[in-house]
C-alpha cells in the first residue's frame, strides 16, 4: 500500500504556491494531495486530499463527497489506504469489458493483471 512517505511532491507555480503529489492506483482511483496557499489546512501545515477517478476529482465515493482538508501525514496515509481498498472504478470495469485501456499509462499486461485480481475479488467475475 502506498503511504504518505512514498508520495513524490512537486512544487506548484503561481497562483497556487505550494506542493502537490498525484498518485494513481490499480483500482482506477487515485489521489491528489496538496498543501498550498488556498488549500484547507495550509496555514496549520496540514494537507488537503482529493479522490481522483480517471484523473478528475470524484465526489461519489465512500471516502468523501468533497475534498478532505486539514489532514495530518498519518490521516493522508489512512485516506490513501482507504482509496486503494475501494473496488475497481466503474470506468475501469467498463474499459476491461471493452478491452480498451482506460488510461494512457495502462498497458495490456496491466489490464490482464487487473482483470485477474478483479475476478478473484468478485469471485464470479468482475461484473457487479
Amino acid at each position: 500500500m502506498i503511504t504518505f512517505n512514498e508520495l513524490e511532491f512537486k512544487d506548484l507555480g503561481s497562483p497556487h504556491i505550494g506542493i502537490q503529489a498525484i498518485v494513481r492506483f490499480d483500482n482506477g482511483y487515485g489521489a491528489s494531495v496538496v498543501r498550498h496557499n488556498f488549500s484547507y489546512g495550509n496555514q496549520d501545515g496540514l494537507f488537503e486530499l482529493a479522490v481522483l477517478n480517471e484523473d478528475c476529482i470524484t465526489y461519489d465515493t465512500p471516502i468523501t463527497n468533497d475534498v478532505l482538508g486539514y489532514l495530518s501525514e498519518s490521516e493522508v496515509t489512512d485516506a490513501l489506504i482507504a482509496i486503494q481498498e475501494l473496488p475497481a472504478s466503474p470506468e475501469l470495469l467498463e474499459a476491461l469489458e471493452n478491452e480498451t485501456p482506460p488510461y494512457p499509462f495502462a498497458t495490456e499486461e496491466d489490464l490482464k493483471k487487473l482483470k485477474t485480481e478483479l475476478d478473484d475479488y468478485y469471485e464470479d467475475g468482475y461484473s457487479q
